[in-house]
């Protein structure tokens, strides 16, 4: 028995639901093909897995919810934004197993399918909590993005991609083998598909080194390319190899060569539709295959690009991962779910709706402005006088690094001397600080507020001695978002200014930069680059 045999044997007495055991179709473009010189076009049709609504998450979902701890778990919780095909296919598995699941969900621009989505959702999963943004769901529900349980629910990774899940897609990967060798297909030059967790792209691409293929696969980014860091793609591939071969299969090592992350698509950011997506997405339709505006659009249009520019041109497949088309069933009130800022924001207010979001909104803003007054004189007040010229932090929140810092740090010498020792670690934080985005420097100050007033008994911190300080701030680790990432946000803001200060490396035995008090002559390598003197910088035409 070959190797593709023996792993397809093998996935095939592996735990599963057995939501995906006939293949998915192939279907043939060849008009398409002709028109951009290729020699072969196809789709394979995810979209008609009959389980789930059909698309690439019902693989993911086959294996991982065959195992512990979410085969047994009475409650699942996950994460996705508010048109999420992964939450498309959990809910309706819910459904079918008769679990709960608890969705925490965040806001995405709207495009084709989204209502859709978040109104089966709505309706249909036990409990949900709807967020602004990606970061507010690091903020507030850090758990459902890494820990093992949230809200009394067994966690699914966000996409479901972790390497059991993954085995769907091996299986994938065996499976085109098998169409392949039946004739059903020519072997494929290259496969495009969308990358948004990445499981998908990492299980194909294992699966189909299993089938003895020698495919590439170009992963179209539908996220920004620093959530699909390369490494991290790597790393996901090696944990799936690992897991068949802790049950008995040996991997060879997958060539990682054959995968290219392509983020020429990505546009404005995840969720968001390009002007491409949206013409490739209507041309999919007219040719008969579901499609969307960010995923499978995305991916579409960059096999469409690539056609007019490529020379070495073979059979290119395109890996159709959305739910199918047909209409998801959803209850008459399902908006009713909904947050009312939601609700407005998709323009789902009745009346008496809007009137209570106005009213409720100037309540909020009333309070919000008055608890950041209290602060603001509970901080001026409590504090002593400090000479502070900051770019981006203000005097009281200098302050409050330094207590954490002189916690944290000790017994390590304090870079100064005088009134505030600590003070060249708060200066070299600030600095760090005022290059980053508006964003992420509000996100900063709300950390430093919390730190201070988050402390024993509304003390405040420079108010503790040094080690109930440091017994504080550990504290904070056990406990949910968002202080439970104020414990490593504060600690890598104070280490970042410490470890940059040339006061500290004597004690930290780095003798410092490896930078020579003359220069150092250059390598005859590099002076063979260096243009002869007189040489313009650059070509001049004519």
């Amino acid at each position: 028995m070959n190797l593709a045999e023996t792993a397809w044997q093998h996935l095939q007495t592996a735990p599963h639901l057995g939501w995906a055991e006939e293949p998915s179709p192939v279907t043939l473009l060849p008009q398409l093909a002709q028109r951009w010189g290729l020699p072969w076009l196809g789709v394979k049709r995810d979209d008609q897995l009959p389980a789930l609504y059909g698309g690439s998450k019902v693989r993911k979902l086959d294996y991982l919810l065959a195992c512990e701890p979410w085969q047994s778990a009475r409650r699942w919780s996950s994460v996705g934004a508010i048109g999420s095909g992964h939450l498309v296919a959990l809910t309706a598995a819910a459904a079918q197993l008769d679990r709960e699941l608890h969705a925490e969900v965040f806001w995405e621009p709207l495009s084709h399918g989204v209502l859709d989505n978040l109104a089966y959702t709505a309706s249909t999963a036990q409990s949900l909590q709807f967020h602004r943004g990606r970061a507010g769901v690091a903020l507030r529900a850090a758990p459902v993005l890494v820990a093992g349980r949230w809200r009394g629910g067994a966690v699914i990774a966000p996409g479901a991609t972790v390497p059991v899940a993954a085995l769907g897609l091996v299986r994938a990967g065996l499976e085109l083998g098998r169409q392949v060798h039946a004739g059903i297909l020519p072997e494929p030059q290259r496969i495009y598909l969308s990358l948004g967790s990445g499981g998908t792209a990492a299980g194909l691409l294992v699966g189909l080194a299993l089938a003895g293929l020698a495919t590439h696969v170009y992963a179209v980014l539908a996220v920004e390319p620093v959530f699909a860091p390369r490494l991290r793609l790597a790393s996901l591939v090696r944990s799936i190899e690992k897991r068949l071969a802790a049950d008995g299969l040996v991997v060879p090592p997958v060539d990682l060569r054959r995968l290219h992350l392509d983020a020429s698509q990505v546009g404005p950011g995840y969720g968001v539709a390009t002007p491409a997506s949206r013409a490739m997405r209507q041309q999919l339709l007219a040719l008969g295959v579901a499609a969307e505006d960010v995923y499978t659009g995305k991916a579409w249009a960059a096999l469409a690009v690539d056609a007019q520019i490529a020379v070495d041109k073979g059979p290119w497949l395109l890996w159709n991962t959305v739910r199918s088309a047909q209409p998801l069933p959803a209850r008459p009130d399902w908006a009713t779910r909904l947050p009312l800022w939601l609700r407005q924001r998709l323009d789902l207010l009745d009346g008496a709706a809007q009137q209570q979001w106005r009213r409720r909104r100037l309540l909020q803003v009333g309070a919000a402005v008055g608890l950041t007054s209290l602060l603001m004189a509970r901080t001026y007040q409590s504090y002593g006088h400090l000479q502070w010229q900051g770019r981006a932090l203000d005097a009281a929140q200098a302050q409050v690094l330094m207590a954490a810092a002189e916690a944290i740090l000790l017994p390590a010498p304090p870079p100064a001397q005088g009134e505030w020792p600590w003070l060249p670690v708060a200066q070299a934080v600030d600095a760090y600080v005022a290059g980053l985005p508006a964003g992420l420097q509000g996100e900063i100050a709300l950390m430093l507020a919390v730190l201070d007033h988050g402390a024993p008994a509304w003390g405040r911190l420079q108010g503790l001695d040094p080690a109930q300080r440091l017994s504080f701030l550990r504290s904070l680790a056990e406990m949910p978002a968002p202080l439970g990432d104020a414990w490593n946000g504060i600690r890598d803001l104070v280490a970042l200014g410490y470890y940059q200060l040339p006061q500290s490396w004597p004690d930290l035995g780095y003798p410092g930069p490896m930078v020579p008090d003359q220069p150092r002559p250059r390598r005859e390598a590099y002076l063979k680059l260096v243009a002869p003197p007189g040489l313009p910088m650059r070509h001049e035409p004519g």
